[in-house]
């Protein structure tokens, strides 16, 4: 029987072969128009995007660049390692804002001090609910050896008493992000319209408080007064806000008497809440009493330190707060654009390749006070 089926399969190929001359061509010219004929279908494939397979604990590691990930059995906390030159505040605004995107919610945020190490606040609790509604709980601890390039920011911001047009040429030639600080009450009438001309449109409100240094000739810029009542106080607040819609932020302008008074301070402070604003301290008052009632206040704040033509040069303090961004992960330069006060504004600049060569990334305020 076998070898009948071999035989058998010699002869149906020898049949073919002889054969080929018509059979192949034949063949080939039908499998040609059987092809032609079936409809071609579109194959659509399902895209599955690398994002929407991370895990949610994956997708914030991967935000934060987590260098290690070990878990604390004494703890009962991961414990995460990042990288150096960022602050802590930096690493936990960005895990807030990562949780929230993920859709999962932040429980505690933590900052704890490590007495071994020269830098204070470079280790955090935080606890996170995710999606689920599971419990991850963290310590985010910056590393001491392993730096991240480009971490740290300086936030820029000029303080202009009057926009005039050779003001605004200045600005204009600028190469980085930049903030104007605005007297919200008694300018010239010309100086919204230059406002308007300027290109960078972060503008925060520049606000006259108590302080030694005030004179009759203040007057016109209605400073919020210690005795003032809060009928005063409200109407002022209101009338720099209209006076510029949509902003966010007061900065204090003279006021390191002000800052002093807490009574005087919780009310002003809560007054700037109800425009959902922050508040920025400049006054250099070394008694402030600014983050404690803005904690109690419940309000964004920070306490930072201007040019101040007495104690530096503008291309020694831009230099210096270039180290402090370094060393901190932030910080700000705050410049009057004032002739009477700077002479040489040559070293603003030149800010941009300073800033880029110690791998800083230069932001405004607005940018700024979300770093908390």
């Amino acid at each position: 029987m076998k070898v009948g089926r071999h035989v058998l399969a010699i002869l149906v190929v020898g049949s073919l072969l002889i054969g080929g001359g018509y059979y192949l061509p034949t063949l080939i010219e039908k499998a040609k128009t059987d092809t032609a004929e079936v409809p071609q279908v579109e194959i659509v494939q399902d895209t599955i995007s690398v994002e929407d397979t991370l895990a949610f604990e994956e997708k914030l590691k991967r935000d934060l660049e987590v260098e290690s990930d070990n878990f604390s059995k004494r703890k009962k906390r991961h414990i995460w390692v990042v990288g150096r030159g960022e602050s802590i505040i930096n690493y936990l605004l960005k895990t807030s804002k990562s949780v929230n995107k993920y859709g999962g919610k932040v429980l505690r945020m933590e900052q704890i001090f490590d007495s071994r190490n020269d830098d204070a606040l470079q280790t955090a609790y935080v606890d996170i609910e995710n999606p689920e509604g599971d419990s991850l709980k963290l310590e985010i601890v910056v590393s001491e050896s392993i730096f991240k390039n480009g971490a740290a920011m300086v936030a820029v911001a000029f303080a202009v008493k009057n926009l005039n047009e050779e003001w605004v040429e200045f600005l204009n030639k600028l190469d980085f992000p930049f903030s104007i600080l605005v007297p919200p009450i008694g300018i010239e009438p010309s100086y919204k319209p230059n406002l308007e001309k300027v290109k960078t449109k972060d503008i925060h409100l520049w606000v006259a408080m108590e302080s030694n240094k005030l004179n009759s000739t203040h007057n016109k810029l209605q400073p919020l007064r210690v005795h003032h009542n809060y009928d005063s106080h409200k109407k002022i607040i209101d009338s720099a806000f209209t006076q510029f819609p949509g902003t966010k932020g007061i900065v204090s302008r003279y006021g390191e008497t002000a800052v002093e008074q807490e009574d005087f301070m919780e009310r002003i402070l809560s007054l700037a809440k109800g425009y959902n604003a922050w508040f920025m301290d400049i006054t250099g008052a070394t008694t402030s009493k600014t983050l404690e009632i803005c904690k109690k206040v419940k309000i964004p704040c920070k306490v930072e330190s201007p040019f101040n033509l007495d104690k530096t040069s503008l291309n020694d303090y831009i230099n210096n707060q270039l180290k402090n961004a370094r060393r901190k992960g932030l910080s700000t330069i705050v410049v009057p654009l004032n002739k009477e006060e700077i002479k040489d504004f040559t070293p603003l600049f030149q800010l941009s390749k300073a800033a880029n060569q110690r791998n800083i990334t230069i932001i405004n305020l607005s940018t700024f006070m979300t770093y908390q």
